[in-house]
């Protein structure tokens, strides 16, 4: 498998991270800010957007999000001076524009800042796994690993 990732100088973001087995289309997953995958090691959630991607018949996934901050608690996202970073909106756009499918998974927290309302707008093809309660986006983490893509409940 290659593996690809882009951060800030500084590692303060991740930018954009990205999975190749095969060379069949790409998937791009919109999540709400970077963990610790980086260009070596898989997280949790990266090996879950891996399993949905292959199991769908793509070659291929990037990793974007709403925010490039780098933090494992959304509470250091929310207290970060500047949570988006300066090449997030490029990057991302790129990546959801290169993809042959690119799937919204931010979770509730995409409500920060209208952040993901204001992604779906600029975005109406973005495709889900499934909606919250609180009618955002579900992660993928621990959702079961037969769902297929959807229509996104307008929020």
């Amino acid at each position: 498998m290659i593996r690809i990732a882009t951060f800030s100088e500084d590692r303060k973001y991740r930018y954009i991270l990205g999975r190749q087995w095969g060379d069949g289309p790409w998937v791009t997953f919109i999540m709400l800010n970077p963990s610790t995958a980086n260009e070596a090691e898989d997280d949790p959630t990266i090996r879950t957007c891996i399993a949905f991607t292959q199991s769908w018949g793509y070659g291929g996934l990037n990793a974007v999000n709403l925010f490039g901050f780098v933090a494992s608690n959304v509470k250091d996202l929310y207290a970060a001076a500047d949570p988006d970073g300066p090449m997030n909106d490029v990057i991302r756009s790129l990546a959801i524009n290169r993809s042959q499918l690119s799937i919204a998974a931010w979770g509730n927290p995409g409500s920060y800042r209208d952040a993901g309302k204001n992604l779906i707008a600029a975005y109406p093809g973005l495709k889900c796994l499934t909606m919250t309660k609180q009618g955002q986006p579900g992660h993928p983490l621990y959702l079961p690993r037969d769902l297929q893509p959807r229509e996104i409940a307008r929020i």
